[in-house]
């Protein structure tokens, strides 16, 4: 187990000035960060289980994961000129992001807002409207109306929103490299990729 309770970071040094622009204007003042993470390993049957993989921001959010690998023996390290070549027989399993909103949505919205002189809670429902427009790369009705409801409910009452995927069985990281990256949507149904906002 690995754990941090306390890092506190001046936004002065940041490297993106827009990034630190934008914070500040919504009133951060330094980045105050904790975490941690548990890791389970069976060493035999290289399965690598990483828990609570978590980092959490002051008034900001939480952002909690989990990820499920296979096909990494210990046996890996034996042959280290092989390692890169046995890593793309290794293969995802199943794992989530879930991120928990701790206050930065709202001043992020009300920000941008404020830059077009618009309402800021017109302003959010105004994005939450414009979804399916922005779905449209996807180019699946299906795909677009399962994502579209939980990030629709996410914009509008901020709490929480978790991205899960959950193939059928392991996909070896080899498999997932032969996915066209000009079409999203095959990786999402191959993924099996869900969204789900405050649960």
């Amino acid at each position: 187990d690995f754990t941090f309770t306390s890092l506190s970071v001046p936004m002065a040094l940041l490297s993106d000035e827009a990034v630190v622009s934008e914070l500040t204007a919504m009133g951060y003042e330094t980045l105050d960060l904790s975490g941690g993470l548990t890791m389970s390993w069976d060493a035999d049957k290289g399965d690598l289980h990483l828990q609570d993989l978590t980092l959490k921001a002051a008034d900001m959010g939480i952002i909690s994961s989990d990820f499920h690998l296979s096909g990494l023996p210990l046996s890996l390290l034996e042959k280290p000129e092989e390692i890169e070549a046995r890593l793309k027989n290794a293969a995802l399993v199943s794992a989530s992001v879930t991120y928990g909103n701790g206050g930065i949505v709202e001043k992020a919205f009300e920000a941008q807002a404020k830059k077009l002189d618009q309402d800021g809670d017109k302003f959010r429902e105004n994005t939450a409207g414009a979804l399916p427009l922005m779905l449209n790369f996807l180019e699946d009705p299906k795909l677009q109306a399962k994502f579209e409801k939980p990030i629709s409910e996410f914009i509008r009452d901020p709490k929480s929103i978790t991205l899960s995927v959950a193939p059928k069985k392991p996909i070896p990281f080899a498999e997932l490299e032969k996915v066209n990256p000009d079409k999203p949507n095959d990786l999402i149904r191959v993924l099996n990729v869900g969204v789900t906002a405050n649960e």
